[in-house]
């Protein structure tokens, strides 16, 4: 079964991958279970060979980012995180692109989101496509909530119509990129919206304004991790293994000197986070704070973030 199921979704070598453990999980799809493997164990059972080729049946290595977080690589553009918290509740950090579907799906599968309420949980960042395509059919598939920015919502919900993207004022290729928003924005009904601040389930919520209307960062307090979205990247998608800290994209978003103002708000009182998870790019799991920090000098002058809120 494992195998048949494998191939239907599109597994291939898929995984949820991380840089930051060096504890690898072999996981059974047809079980779910995870186990620790020696090379004497696999070339006994046949099932997982050194060079990544499948036999009897199918086994997905799990690096984990961390033991509370997880990352779907298949999702190649922006990234998607799972969060585990300590009472087992799952929320999944944005969604991917339409395209990445079959992968995102296989993913979940794999690391136990496989039934009705298995999500507690999708949290997005900002309404992107790349970010949120996915939200209405996980909140189906899942029976889950999809939570946003107030700001954010009426155009998933299709209540607006979102500016376009596609000026003429970026590179060529991200032009193209942007002429897909424009055809194909993310849709979705919104149960919930955040409130700034301290929030439920440990997270707390920043917004800054200009990447989108309602984009937001989502510190979770307990595990000490930072999702960032694309106020902050972590590198150029959809390159994961080159690490390389920036700002918001002007390409892409639609007010980049508001949303770097809030940013740097933010990162002059910067709390305790150890981790940075970002919308593209590695996971950040070494000197996080300083390489946030490093930041500051880039984000303009945090007086305006209060009296420019004109996204």
């Amino acid at each position: 079964m494992g195998s048949a199921v494998g191939h239907g979704l599109g597994l291939g070598k898929l995984g949820w991958l991380g840089a930051a453990f060096d504890e690898e999980v072999r996981t059974d799809p047809a079980t779910g279970v995870g186990r620790h493997t020696d090379q004497q164990n696999e070339q006994q059972q046949g099932c997982f060979h050194r060079k990544n080729t499948y036999t009897r049946h199918i086994y997905v290595v799990m690096k984990k980012v961390a033991p509370h977080l997880g990352l779907a690589a298949g999702v190649k553009i922006a990234n998607s995180w799972l969060l585990t918290d300590s009472q087992d509740r799952r929320f999944l950090v944005d969604t991917g692109y339409f395209t990445d579907r079959p992968a995102l799906l296989a993913h979940l599968w794999l690391a136990g989101v496989r039934d009705k309420h298995d999500l507690t949980a999708v949290l997005l960042t900002h309404r992107h496509s790349d970010h949120a395509a996915n939200a209405g059919w996980l909140r189906d598939k899942f029976d889950c909530p999809v939570i946003c920015h107030e700001n954010d919502a009426p155009f998933l919900r299709g209540d607006k119509t979102p500016p376009r993207m596609a000026v003429g004022r970026a590179p060529v290729y991200q032009e193209w990129l942007n002429l897909f928003e424009d055809a194909y924005p993310a849709r979705s009904r919104v149960d919930e919206v955040y409130a700034e601040g301290a929030w439920k389930w440990g997270f707390n919520i920043v917004p800054t304004p200009g990447h989108t209307e309602g984009s937001v960062m989502l510190f979770h307090e307990p595990t000490h991790t930072l999702f960032s979205g694309d106020n902050i990247l972590a590198g150029l998608p959809p390159l994961r293994f080159i690490e390389h800290l920036s700002l918001a994209a002007p390409g892409f978003s639609q007010d980049t000197e508001l949303c770097n103002r809030h940013v740097g708000k933010f990162l002059r009182d910067l709390p305790q986070v150890e981790t940075l998870c970002s919308g593209h790019g590695p996971i950040v799991v070494k000197n996080t704070r300083e390489k946030l920090k490093g930041l500051i000098a880039r984000c303009g002058d945090p007086c305006q973030a209060h009296s420019s809120e004109r996204v």
